[in-house]
């Protein structure tokens, strides 16, 4: 596994930078969140989903109330600052959107006051929490669905939120664009939020493989328009949602493969996503995949036995 942890934690100011680039590396490796929440413990959220709480000697404890390390409401407003490189007004529509995509793959999702113009949010002021999310490369997590990529099928990816959904899938489109299951092929990558390519200023900061033509901060619903122009034989997007689904319907019966991921811990939550349910009916993927970790499979299914 890589170590993006510390390239994370160098968007936070000074004071919480610092006490941060104490911990140990063991568990810097497995922290795949860290949560500041004003006038509470810094909390740091681990692969295996617990979450234990930083130390100001920047050792960690699962006691929330143990000698914590607190983000008091300056160290909060200078995080957030920091993140926008000190130009809020530059990031207004990632602000209105939730979160800041940041150099490197990793995210930054707030939470505050939501300011709404009807149903429209408008921005995010004073700003409560920060959720720095942690991009991480795992090379081989894709190997153990190996099999369907081989026959050149799609695979939609699922499994809840924090499994390595999106770890998995950036590894399958390396793996696919390098020749890793049979022959290098064309990947089109619709990155929408930047979280797969880490795409800054035309360069990919995390390994995509050779092939990968990169629509960085495009919607889903120009998939159509990659297609045309780009010839792909793959596509790969992140979280196909029940509002993208019907969007998506018209490119991906293109007769391109794709691979996807979707939040859903189990079959039967995927199957009661109706717009999810009706790309399974159209044939755009031939198997599901459910994670719980990046490179741990619980199970795998054909979408034909998903629908009997």
């Amino acid at each position: 596994m890589d170590n993006k942890f510390y390239e994370a934690v160098c968007f936070l100011d000074r004071e919480i930078k610092n006490v941060l680039l104490k911990i140990e590396k063991n568990i810097a490796e497995n922290v795949s969140e860290i949560r500041l929440r004003c006038e509470r413990p810094v909390a740091l959220t681990l692969f295996d989903g617990r979450s234990v709480y930083l130390k100001e000697n920047g050792t960690v404890t699962e006691r929330p109330f143990e000698n914590t390390f607190v983000c008091s409401f300056f160290m909060l407003e200078k995080c957030f600052l920091s993140l926008c490189n000190f130009s809020v007004y530059s990031h207004t529509e990632e602000i209105r959107e939730g979160f800041i995509p940041l150099k490197g793959g990793h995210r930054a999702g707030i939470a505050g006051k939501v300011v709404c113009d009807g149903e429209t949010v408008r921005t995010i002021t004073d700003i409560s929490s920060i959720n720095l999310r942690v991009a991480h490369e795992i090379k081989g997590a894709a190997m153990c669905i190996s099999d369907v990529f081989l026959g050149g099928g799609g695979v939609l990816i699922a499994g809840p939120p924090l499994c390595g959904k999106t770890t998995v899938l950036r590894d399958a489109v390396r793996l696919i664009s390098d020749g890793g299951f049979g022959r290098p092929k064309r990947v089109l990558l619709v990155d929408e939020r930047g979280e797969i390519s880490a795409m800054y200023k035309g360069r990919t900061y995390c390994d995509v493989g050779v092939n990968p033509d990169v629509l960085f901060g495009a919607p889903k619903n120009l998939c159509e328009m990659g297609i045309r122009s780009l010839s792909p034989e793959y596509i790969a997007f992140d979280e196909i949602s029940e509002s993208s689904a019907g969007q998506l319907m018209f490119a991906l019966n293109s007769g391109v493969a794709a691979v996807a991921t979707a939040h859903a811990r189990t079959p039967g939550q995927l199957m009661k996503k109706n717009g999810i349910r009706e790309l399974l009916e159209n044939g755009v993927f031939e198997s599901v995949a459910f994670f719980s970790a990046p490179g741990r499979l619980l199970q795998k299914n054909s979408v034909k036995e998903l629908l009997l």
